[in-house]
């Protein structure tokens, strides 16, 4: 990016120099030039090629610490090697815009006011702008720094703009301020950048599209603002360690191998971020997004160290060494965390196949066509929702749909959450929806029975029947399902099928009381008046609430055995038909039901 500026031509040949009056200041005569950079401003040297001895001179004139600035107008200006502006004041609108820097420019300590222009300069290698300070507005757009920029300390306030610049190798920031609304949107970063020792963003910060080239390092960088890395690159062994008060967006950005992102703040979006690499993600205090995002390779989702934040560095005053800080404190300036479990807001159609997440509430998360759920490996079931129940003696481990599912299409919620999500109505048909639900619980059970957490998949299992019970389009199965459940919990509450079981041996006691029991004949000789005895009939005693017990607890615990010595009706015959078959049913599934819940 050049200059697309003119300016009247010097007129000596061959120079692209701004005429002062017929000459430029390199070619004006010396008398002339010292009269000029003493009284005039601002300074043009604008398509000036200088020499050492005329930058020698020019800084001479500049202001130096407690004099007011001069504006200077180097627009395409090429200078040498070493050339030196340590400490020099810069008025507002300075330009040096289009300008050629050979090696080791040198801006240390230099002060710059409003709207000062760097747009499309190239420098050459080890340019210095340590502990420079810029007022608003300055810009770099297209800007070549070359190989080895130092930035150690410089400050830079509202509404810098690096659109579209280059970073060599090795560029170096440290202890660095920028202020609301920097933008380095487009730009690109050589082998390695390091931002380190609480370089600070006051406000918004753009990283969009960014190109970071490998071993990245950004070690306690502080955001006050939101920040917005979309669409960013980053190369391998990146190690990315920020604090922010406000929500920072990584949605769509890659990442190379060994990526390490270390996040405290409020959210982070990775929507749409690609990992195919692997990489880590450790957070504290954070909501995390993850809709989309790729995983092709190991992948670490879990909580961070605890934190509170970087002490902050003062503001460096001119003439001043900003201050090393290389501790941990307590930050008086809000970036202390008060909640510091992480969690995790969706993986709806992410690939997950290779992450791992461990000690991150999912108590939120929405896995809505998530790829691969069964492949992913959870740390604990206990990072799942465990709302509390309304009613019913058992609660279980839930995901957040079919809470939400329940409180869109039931009359009344079973459960009840400390912080209930807001319900909106999704359009659909119910019992579709009730089946992706159905799927997310049948692969995140597959993904528990995988490590062998039988019970961590118990829950799982449970839901899933539950979904399917009400996703189901035959009625037919809907009612199978419903004595299953109604009966034994799916197989996993013995209580269920104890209770039944129970309630099966007291109603066959009370049929075998009432209507069971079949009247005994018994023979009995009655004397007559001529003193023999006459032979006659004569009901026998009937059996009470104890027999009646007895045979039912008999009829239970016998699929098949001789019949008993108490005469039945035929209403006393089919109620031991259905004991028989029902009993060993109740107590199988009482079994199935306890082995389920021991299992390991």
């Amino acid at each position: 990016m050049t200059s697309d500026e003119t300016w009247p031509q010097c007129r000596v040949r061959g120079c692209a120099g701004a005429a002062l009056a017929t000459e430029c200041l390199l070619h004006i005569n010396s008398a002339d030039r010292a009269d000029y950079l003493r009284w005039v401003n601002p300074i043009d040297g604008r398509g000036v090629r200088f020499t050492a001895e005329l930058i020698h001179e020019v800084y001479t004139n500049l202001p130096k610490k407690g004099r007011p600035a001069r504006t200077v107008l180097f627009t395409g200006a090429v200078f040498p090697d070493d050339a030196s502006f340590g400490g020099a004041r810069f008025g507002d609108g300075s330009s040096f815009a289009g300008a050629n820097f050979g090696d080791d420019a040198f801006f240390r300590g230099a002060r710059f006011g409003k709207d000062i222009k760097f747009d499309g300069a190239k420098f050459g290698r080890h340019p210095s702008f340590r502990g420079a300070r810029f007022e608003e507005n300055s810009s770099f757009k297209g800007t070549d720094f070359g190989d080895n920029p130092w930035f150690r300390g410089s400050v830079f306030g509202k509404r810098a703009s690096f659109v579209d610049a280059k970073f060599g190798d090795h560029a170096y920031f440290r202890y660095t301020r920028f202020g609301d609304g920097t933008r380095f949107q487009r730009a690109t970063f050589g082998k390695s950048a390091t931002f380190v020792d609480t370089v600070r963003f006051e406000g918004t910060v753009y990283f969009t599209s960014v190109t970071f080239g490998d071993e990245l390092g950004f070690g306690k960088v502080l955001i006050t603002g939101q920040a917005d890395f979309t669409k960013a690159s980053f190369g391998a062994e990146a190690k990315f360690n920020v604090f922010s008060r406000e929500p920072l967006s990584m949605a769509y950005a890659r990442f190379g191998r060994h990526a390490q992102i270390n996040f405290a703040g409020r959210e982070l979006s990775l929507h749409g971020a690609d990992f195919s690499e692997g990489g880590s993600i450790r957070a504290w205090g954070t909501e995390i997004d993850l809709t989309r995002a790729k995983f092709g390779a190991p992948s670490l989702l879990t909580e961070r160290k605890p934190v509170t934040g970087p002490r902050t560095a003062p503001p460096v005053e001119p003439g001043q060494r900003p201050r090393l800080l290389l501790d941990l404190d307590p930050d008086p300036e809000g970036f202390v965390v008060p909640n510091g479990t992480p969690r995790l807001m969706s993986l709806d159609e992410a690939d997950v196949r290779e992450l791992v997440i461990d000690r991150v509430d999912l108590g939120s998360c929405r896995f809505n066509q998530a790829h691969n759920l069964d492949q992913l490996k959870v740390g604990s079931s206990d990072q799942f929702l465990l709302p509390d129940r309304k009613f019913g003696p058992t609660r279980r481990r839930i995901v957040l749909e079919e809470y939400l599912w329940r409180a869109r299409h039931e009359r009344r919620s079973r459960w009840s959450l400390p912080d209930p999500p807001a319900i909106e109505d999704t359009p659909g048909d119910p019992r579709a929806q009730a089946r992706q639900i159905e799927q997310t619980y049948r692969a995140l059970r597959k993904a528990f029975e995988d490590v062998k957490n039988e019970p961590g998949s118990a829950d799982f299992y449970y839901g899933e029947m539950e979904m399917r019970r009400r996703g189901s389009e035959s009625r037919a199965e809907r009612f199978l399902l419903y004595c299953y459940w109604l009966l034994a919990g799916y197989g996993l509450r013995a209580w269920r099928a104890l209770t039944a079981l129970a309630v099966t041996v007291a109603v066959g006691t009370v049929i075998f009381v009432s209507a069971g029991f079949a009247t005994a004949a018994t023979t009995s000789f009655v004397p007559t008046s001529g003193g023999t005895y006459v032979q006659t009939t004569v009901p026998g005693p009937r059996p009470g609430w104890s027999d009646a017990l007895s045979y039912s607890l008999h009829s239970i615990t016998s699929l098949i055995r001789p019949a008993g010595t108490i005469p039945l009706t035929a209403a006393g015959n089919y109620t031991e038909l259905t004991l028989r078959i029902l009993g060993p049913l109740l107590l199988g599934l009482a079994l199935l039901s306890i082995r389920a819940r021991v299992k390991r």
